[in-house]
């Protein structure tokens, strides 16, 4: 079975997600494992963004892509933590910007 480097169905959400960097995982993972937005809508409003910030939503929008491919409920973790502790998404995000 091919990896996620070497299996072509993958390769071009692969490419750009496997091109993260620690701070562009620190940008994306509010929109991506906690707030939950959608790939199509991230894709739909990229114009709108600088080129920089268009880089940290095709990385979140690929990274969802990824995810939803392998069936991974990329919430879950969040959530189990939100609720053991009391907080909420918007205050994940601010802790992390």
């Amino acid at each position: 079975m091919p990896g996620i480097r070497t299996d072509p169905a993958l390769a071009d959400y692969a490419s750009t997600v496997l091109a993260a960097t620690f701070d562009s995982n620190l940008s994306t993972a509010p929109i991506v494992y906690v707030e939950a937005y959608d790939a199509d809508d991230m894709e739909a409003d990229m114009d709108s963004y600088s080129p920089s910030q268009q880089a940290i939503l095709r990385q979140a929008a690929d990274l969802v892509r990824l995810n939803e491919m392998a069936g991974i409920d990329r919430t879950a973790f969040a959530k189990s933590l939100m609720d053991t502790y009391g907080f909420t998404a918007t205050q994940w995000s601010q802790a992390i910007n």
